[in-house]
């Protein structure tokens, strides 16, 4: 590492621990693994050796990155409420079954989270991850359903939809305050389409917000906090 970081630039520095980290450690060991066998390993001590020391290191020196955790490279530090609310809604779409919903969350994250982050990829996945709960839950039937379609319909079909939030009179609440987040984070995608006059590169700031949404999103979604009105739900099973 010495030698490696003798003469190089400080701002090419973070690239060269990030491919060391990416070459030299492995990943933590899965449930399956026995204990001795992960002990005995090679790679995972020397894993060890690696990365407590430089954890130590970032943490102490306040430093904006940090191991991932895959323990292969680095990644800028998360806000600490960020990150509990993504573990939140990985955690509530994964027991719903929305497992695609959790995998485009990590993704979003990771794209976001690099040392050389990609606002765009991350914004993306991002509203992937929303789609992967709203579609199969709110347009079943659509052969392509997207999420402007699923604001447009809970923008449209309000009075067959009830809210988790009560109104001020104790009853259900209305879904626009969701249609608002939708509607947000599908308008704020700036850099969706190339060549035209409202075409603006995703920022980095823009980019979180859009997680920030669609990990709210993505928790409401998976428990269910907006759901058919009774009488709605009556009405479809007495037309069928």
């Amino acid at each position: 590492m010495l030698h490696l970081a003798w003469g190089t630039e400080r701002e090419v520095l973070w690239d060269v621990v990030d491919a060391l980290l990416f070459l030299l450690c492995t990943e933590p060991p899965g449930p399956e693994k026995q204990p001795m066998v992960t002990w005995l390993s090679g790679r995972t001590r020397r894993t060890k050796r690696i990365v407590e020391p430089l954890n130590r290191l970032l943490v102490e020196s306040r430093s904006v990155y940090e191991v991932t955790p895959d323990r292969r490279g680095l990644q800028r530090r998360m806000e600490v409420g960020l990150s509990e609310a993504l573990n939140t809604a990985a955690d509530a779409a994964g027991t719903s079954g929305y497992l695609a919903a959790r995998r485009s969350l990590d993704r979003a994250r990771d794209k976001l989270m690099a040392v050389h982050a990609d606002p765009s990829g991350s914004y993306v996945d991002a509203i992937r991850a929303v789609e992967a709960v709203a579609c199969p839950t709110f347009l079943p039937r659509d052969p392509l359903p997207t999420l402007g379609k699923v604001r447009d319909h809970l923008r449209d079909a309000d009075a067959k939809y009830a809210y988790a939030l009560t109104d001020k009179s104790g009853k259900p609440g209305d879904t626009r305050g969701v249609v608002a987040m939708l509607t947000d984070l599908w308008e704020g995608h700036s850099d969706r389409h190339a060549g035209g006059p409202r075409e603006v590169p995703v920022t980095q700031e823009a980019a979180e917000a859009a997680l920030t949404t669609a990990t709210a999103l993505v928790t409401l979604l998976s428990k269910k906090a907006v759901r058919p009105r009774p009488d709605a739900a009556t009405q479809r099973r007495e037309a069928r």
